[in-house]
């Protein structure tokens, strides 16, 4: 079984500045970096999913007549509806990150 393939989207804004001061050349920059951007947009994007467990069924049982039983898996009680379950990790959140660079010769 495979798992299912992620798209995430990753965005990145940046402003630079310049100024001259008594000669000298000053520069900034303003930068902002959002990870998993598609997050941001709709919650549903940009997540990953991980195995609850690879085998629905239970182990087979024998009844009297000697034919196999078998049965759903329970996770806390609840029966199996699809073996996978969404991950929730760093990666499947938006980061935002804002930053600012000074340069001065």
């Amino acid at each position: 079984m495979f798992l299912p393939v992620v798209n995430r989207v990753d965005f990145s804004l940046a402003q630079d500045v310049f100024h001259s001061i008594a000669g000298k050349r000053h520069s900034g920059q303003i930068r902002l970096d959002i990870t998993n951007f598609g997050n941001l947009l709709n919650h549903k994007w940009g997540v990953g999913q991980r195995l609850v467990n690879n085998a629905i069924l239970t182990s087979p049982s024998a009844d009297a007549q000697g034919r196999l039983t078998y049965n759903l898996q329970a996770v806390n009680g609840n029966l199996i509806t699809s073996p996978l379950q969404t991950s929730a990790g760093t990666s499947d959140v938006y980061v935002m990150m804002l930053s600012f660079r000074y340069t001065f010769q």
